[in-house]
């Protein structure tokens, strides 16, 4: 199996959650779980599950999604 590329792009910076799953809906990678910048962002999946083996070649699907804008605490003068 070869390399797939994603991009996405947000507007605002926010907690970016990007997972693979196979066809019957498991997770078999975490791409992103983290907050981003805004702007175009982009990951490579090589193909292998979390634990680094390599997959079968088969049909996967990448699910992405963002959050609300990161919390930060008040300053105080």
């Amino acid at each position: 199996m070869g390399q797939t590329r994603i991009t996405y792009s947000i507007g605002e910076a926010a907690r970016v959650q990007l997972a693979i799953y196979d066809v019957a809906g498991h997770r078999v990678a975490t791409m992103v779980d983290a907050v981003e910048s805004p702007g175009a962002h982009a990951v490579v999946w090589d193909g292998r599950d979390a634990r680094g083996a390599r997959l079968e070649p088969g049909v996967f699907y990448a699910r992405g999604s963002r959050l609300a804008a990161p919390w930060s605490p008040a300053r105080s003068s």
